[in-house]
């Protein structure tokens, strides 16, 4: 009788693993998808918000599991907005600036209290926005997400030909 291999690792680590992989694909590899910067921004943003958008999803609960993913989406928010020039609200006014920037780069924003508020509002907006946008992609591909998250909890790797093989069946 063959025994039953016991994953090493819980059920939500191949659940992330293979949101990642999914997101990845939709926003990335899509030949569909423009080119232009900031939709890739804006596709990082959602890919970084694909954790919490699964948690919610498959378990219908958040943890503190997707922090670190949700720090980054802030961060690219707000640098799209106050340092690239990527709003329509501001165009192209340096709001924030950054010293240092290969040594940790600490931001500091240039603007008055009414701005920075706007500016908060912009971030969030765009946040939600992209983490909308992650929920919406993976309730579209809600049965290739658990196909994805069974294969990696009963094998633990995925290989790009058995992902593509998934993702195409």
């Amino acid at each position: 009788m063959n025994e039953v291999k016991k994953p090493k690792k819980p059920l939500i680590y191949y659940y992330a693993i293979a949101i990642a992989v999914l997101l990845i694909f939709n926003l990335f590899a899509m030949p569909n998808i423009m080119k232009m910067q900031i939709k890739e921004i804006e596709n990082k943003i959602a890919t970084y918000t694909g954790g919490r958008a699964a948690e919610e999803l498959v378990f219908g609960s958040v943890t503190t599991g997707a922090s670190n993913d949700i720090e980054q989406a802030t961060k690219l928010a707000r640098a799209m907005i106050t340092r690239y020039g990527m709003s329509e609200e501001f165009d192209m006014v340096a709001l924030e600036t950054v010293t240092n920037q290969y040594l940790g780069g600490d931001a500091s924003l240039a603007c008055s209290a009414e701005t920075q508020a706007k500016i908060d509002e912009r971030v969030v907006e765009l946040v939600k926005k992209q983490h909308k946008k992650a929920l919406g992609i993976l309730s579209e591909n809600r049965d290739k997400l658990d196909e994805l998250a069974k294969f990696l909890y009963e094998n633990e790797t995925i290989t790009g030909e058995e992902f593509m093989s998934i993702l195409n069946a």
